[in-house]
């Protein structure tokens, strides 16, 4: 996701997926996605990323898509340059479902295995929880237990 490099000596951080926890909230919108938009600019995100949302509302890839790109255009300060936008948004899959239901880290799963292999990721992954406290929390507990198919997921058993 090379774009124009400043004078920062940081390099690129490596490829990966990042899985947004409440994605359809307010924090992925005002914060998130313009962050995620200056690090593209700057150069600083891998050619192969990826996000994947995680929200209760019904919405397709595309859908979530059109969502982000409306926050970016929203709540980024400055001059987006389209090039930038489009390919940090160009690979976006979406999730319907609750941190409570055992079936939203299946499909979770599913959506991962097909958009991964679009891109190498090497398997990385970086979860994001822009969700209220209280949702992180159940988070935290839910993923915690030996059973928990986030915990399974996350070992490469899900």
């Amino acid at each position: 996701m090379r774009a124009r490099r400043s004078t920062t000596t940081a390099a690129p951080a490596e490829p990966c997926c990042l899985i947004i926890f409440g994605a359809s909230g307010d924090l992925t919108h005002r914060l998130l996605v313009p962050a995620l938009y200056n690090l593209a600019a700057e150069g600083l995100l891998p050619d192969a990323f990826l996000i994947v949302g995680v929200a209760r509302g019904e919405r397709s890839d595309e859908a979530f898509r059109t969502d982000l790109a409306n926050g970016l255009r929203n709540f980024t300060i400055g001059t987006i340059e389209e090039n930038v936008a489009h390919r940090l948004l160009n690979c976006v899959g979406y999730v319907s479902g609750d941190v409570d239901d055992a079936t939203t880290y299946q499909r979770l799963e599913e959506v991962l295995a097909r958009i991964e292999r679009a891109r190498d990721t090497r398997g990385n992954r970086l979860f994001y929880l822009a969700t209220p406290p209280s949702a992180s929390r159940r988070w935290a507990v839910i993923s915690a237990k030996p059973s928990s198919p986030a915990r399974r997921m996350e070992h490469g058993a899900g």
